[in-house]
């Protein structure tokens, strides 16, 4: 009995209560069917709350950065120029005069010499299967210590000959201050980048890059194809406009320069950057990688390209340059499947032509002969602003503790 009289007024005191407070929803508590549907209320709304809760926490979990616009007005000086490779895959002839009499001396004619070296080009090709005496070929060099990668290195166009005028920002270079030899997925390059062109260029040198084309690089190429037995060809040398701290990939997509052209090269671009605190994440939490991190890769695209190779040889067992339908699907799938990370912070240049010319002045198209065929190519940025991002964590821990110093206060 005194328990029930105890409850009783427990009742009654928590009913006046409910009827008298103005806080929202308590008026509703004490009567019988609103309480009932208010608690239902209630439950709902607190197993709606706990759903949403998880999903918050799974994906702070699983991908706890997002990116913001840090700034949409980033100076384009802050930047470094982006790197320029210029490649000829092409056999170049005068340097195979060695290699010509050493297989001349072996009892090979003229034209299976001339297979030989057309097999460096047309095994990029997945129906191309060499001939017999070709074959022997390289077996006769490999066994004389030539190794293909010995071959490739002998028979390139030296970047002086490829190359013929360099300048920076409309002050006249010597070449080899500006461009090294770099081996790449597309054989040997004449690449030009600020890292080695700051060990040659004077303290005076201005190494900021402007919009005018007189406001960064400018060179002359030669595109001029020379065949094993001297004949000349117009041909056609490739072009890559990439991120200097990155290796070339089949991913990067080439400019090809046909001779006696005038091109336009414009180079858009955009900065991420990571925080401080997307750096205490760890790698699968981040999904970026950063150069303390032991990765055996320097870009996305050297990630992808790995996949996409190893891909491609075991569906068609050629070389990543030709391949069907099959490969590309599979391609498709290593992009969704694989985990490969960007690096933190980077730099992307998205290059576009904006006007190609027959080109009259500096030598090209001149009478004569032996400046035929050269191409001149102006690379500079299409702004002197770009957009910058920045990784953040989706929430910290103070951050988390912050929200609640509002509710704290207000008791």
């Amino acid at each position: 009995m005194c328990c029930r009289g105890v409850t009783g007024i427990l009742r009654a005191k928590f009913t006046a209560f409910c009827k008298q407070c103005t806080l929202h929803g308590f008026c509703y508590l004490s009567v019988g069917v609103h309480r009932t549907v208010w608690g239902f209320v209630i439950v709902a709304s607190l197993c709606l709350c706990a759903t949403l809760g998880a999903m918050i926490w799974n994906k702070f979990v699983e991908d706890p950065t997002f990116t913001v616009v840090e700034s949409a007005h980033y100076p384009t000086e802050n930047i470094p120029f982006a790197a320029v490779a210029v490649c000829d895959a092409h056999i170049y002839g005068p340097a195979t005069s060695n290699v010509s009499n050493i297989l001349t001396l072996r009892g090979f004619n003229t034209t299976q010499i001339q297979n030989f070296y057309s097999s460096f080009t047309r095994i990029k090709s997945k129906k191309y299967s060499p001939e017999a005496h070709v074959l022997q070929i390289h077996s006769v060099l490999e066994d004389l210590g030539f190794t293909y990668y010995d071959l490739t290195h002998q028979f390139r166009k030296p970047c002086e000959e490829l190359i013929k005028e360099c300048s920076w920002r409309e002050m006249p270079l010597n070449c080899t201050m500006m461009f090294r030899e770099v081996f790449t997925y597309y054989g040997h390059c004449c690449q030009f980048d600020m890292e080695y062109f700051k060990k040659f260029a004077e303290n005076e040198t201005n190494l900021t890059a402007g919009v005018d084309k007189s406001e960064a690089l400018d060179i002359i190429v030669d595109s001029k194809r020379v065949l094993p037995n001297g004949a000349v060809q117009n041909g056609y040398v490739e072009l890559f406009v990439f991120d200097q701290n990155h290796r070339l990939t089949f991913l990067d997509g080439p400019i090809n320069l046909t001779p006696a052209t005038y091109f336009d090269v414009t180079v858009e671009l955009w900065v991420i950057e990571a925080s401080s605190d997307v750096r205490r994440l760890s790698l699968r939490s981040r999904k970026c990688f950063l150069d303390s991190d032991e990765v055996n890769i320097d870009s996305y695209q050297s990630c992808i390209s790995r996949w996409v190779m190893k891909e491609i040889v075991a569906k068609c067992r050629c070389l990543p340059f030709d391949y069907g339908d099959k490969v590309q699907g599979a391609i498709r799938s290593i992009l969704t499947e694989r985990e490969c990370y960007q690096k933190c912070d980077y730099v992307q240049y998205e290059t576009e032509v904006e006007y190609t010319r027959p080109q009259r002045r500096r030598g090209v198209e001149s009478r004569n002969t032996e400046n035929r065929g050269l191409s001149r190519v102006a690379v500079h940025y299409a702004n002197n602003i770009c957009i910058k991002y920045r990784r953040e964590v989706l929430y910290t821990w103070d951050q988390m503790l912050g929200q609640c110093r509002p509710l704290k206060s207000s008791r």
